[in-house]
């Protein structure tokens, strides 16, 4: 299972497999998987040609003929959009339901070793595969993440409040 997707290119590409399906899908149905692995395939292929290249590419001429692109991969497309345009170079990460301990210092913004520590302290839910090494639970993972970012809103509120009030005295 992949977990992680960077800038850099995807190791999926390699895994994808290259059965391709002419089958039509009717609006509102879902695709297979066969028919996405197709798909995936099909973009693989023209990022691949223009890659090195270019840095953008006018949607008519990715020539991806009937390639099936899923809603929530042209919402996650337009997110980037709008990121880059604000002047933003951001990095996507594809959550499986469980991560290595790499992708969710990625994630939490923190050295390998120091999530560790954050995993012993803070009681975050994890396993230890055979060899030792950590698997996490996505779900643990962006709950600690949302846990910590409200606390530090509660504490920048109560620090604004502070200074509001010695202002007025």
């Amino acid at each position: 299972m992949r977990k992680t997707a960077k800038r850099r290119s995807s190791r999926l590409a390699g895994k994808v497999g290259a059965s391709r399906s002419r089958k039509a899908v009717p609006a509102g149905v879902s695709a297979s998987s066969e028919e996405l692995r197709a798909s995936a395939e099909r973009v693989h292929g023209v990022l691949h040609r223009m890659r090195s290249t270019r840095r953008a590419v006018p949607l008519r001429e990715l020539e991806l003929g009937d390639a099936l692109i899923p809603i929530k991969a042209l919402e996650v497309a337009e997110e980037l959009l709008r990121e880059q345009a604000n002047g933003q170079d951001p990095d996507v990460l594809v959550l499986g339901e469980e991560m290595t301990a790499q992708d969710a210092a990625n994630v939490l913004g923190v050295s390998r070793t120091h999530l560790n520590a954050l995993l012993e302290r803070e009681s975050i839910a994890h396993t230890k595969t055979q060899g030792g090494h950590r698997r996490i639970p996505a779900s643990a993972i962006l709950d600690y993440k949302y846990r910590r970012e409200a606390a530090q809103d509660a504490m920048r509120e109560a620090m604004q409040a502070g200074e509001q009030l010695a202002d007025e005295n």
